[in-house]
Parts: structure tokens; sequence; C-alpha cells
């Protein structure tokens, strides 16, 4: 490709033969290419983690992606108001992933349960929660981390579930359990 590259104020520039210049921006680990939609994904680069509920002072944290999220934000509201300092943290992307700002959200943790709607057969953990685990040791956040398979067959997660997730937290912060991945919401 004969083109012109030159980089001002963080903005790289690529002048194409043409003479119209492509921008890609770069934002954390979200890289952006210009195009006719780049306002819209410097808008989606810049929600990559879309609701942080409480998540600043948070001891407990539940990271989960899509639908579930909801619960999860409803059930810290209630667990919020009996005093407890919980959060929710809901990436709005998968790829790229946002690994810094996950990791900065819950660097005060104390234990962040991560809640997956998929299984990674062979796989110590399920896909978000190698993601999340990643993230934390590339960033030096030390919460504990534990995996929750949920909703799996399209299962409704239910609001007790949620409530055991924090719950299941607590413990694991007072030093029971192993953060091996649990499967919640599976009748045998």
């Amino acid at each position: 490709m004969n083109a012109k590259i030159e980089n001002i104020n963080g903005i790289t520039n690529i002048t194409k033969k043409k003479g119209v210049p492509l921008k890609i921006l770069q934002l954390t680990d979200i890289h952006i290419g210009g195009s006719f939609s780049t306002r819209k994904k410097d808008k989606l680069a810049l929600q990559a983690v879309e609701k942080i509920v409480n998540a600043s002072d948070a001891d407990f944290i539940i990271v989960v992606l899509g639908s579930c999220a909801g619960n999860a934000r409803f059930q810290a509201r209630k667990l919020r108001e009996q005093g407890k300092k919980v959060g929710v943290v809901r990436p709005r992307i998968f790829r790229p992933f946002p690994a810094k700002q996950i990791a900065e959200a819950c660097k005060n943790a104390k234990a962040v349960a991560v809640l997956d709607r998929s299984d990674s057969y062979g796989s110590p953990h399920a896909p978000l929660a190698l993601e999340v685990r990643s993230a934390f040791h590339a960033n030096g956040v030390d919460a504990l981390v534990n995996d929750y398979v949920v909703g799996l067959g399209g299962a409704d997660i239910t609001l007790e579930q949620m409530n055991t997730v924090f719950s299941d937290l607590e413990a694991r912060a007072a030093g029971e359990g192993d953060g091996s991945i649990k499967y919640l919401g599976i009748e045998e």
C-alpha cells in the first residue's frame, strides 16, 4: 500500500494514494479505524464498559455480560440499601476485550464473581472468566475470582441466584471456597 503515516497528538493519520486521510484512534485497548461510521464506533469504544454500578467502593463485584446484568444490578441495589458494599460491572463488548477498563473498575474489590452464559469445555474457566482473570493479572489486580456458568440453554437467571453469588463472594473473602467453576440453575 502506498501511504504516508503521520502521528499528530496521539492520532495516527494514514493518507492513502487519493489524498484522503484515514484516521486511527487508540482508546486504551480498543482500536478504531476511520470510516463512515467512525463516530458510532468512537462512542461504542468510550462505552466499552457500559454499566458500572457502585463499583468504585465495592468490596464484592459481579462482572456480567448481556441481559442477566439487570438482575445483578437490581440485587446489588437491594444489598446496598442493607449497607453492603457490592457492585456490578457490565462490559458492553467482548471483542476487543476492555481489559484495562474492567481491571480499573475492579481494582479495589476483595472478591469478584464472573458470570458466563456459556462454558468452555476442556478449559478450567468459562470464556469471560478467562478474559477477566487475564486482565487482572496483566493490570496487577489481586482480587479473588469466582467463576459461574449461568442460564445455560436460555434458562432464567433469578434474583435468588444473584444473592447466592454475592453471599459466595463474602464467604470467599473470608477464606472459604476455592474459586472453582460453579454452575447455577442446572437441574440434575
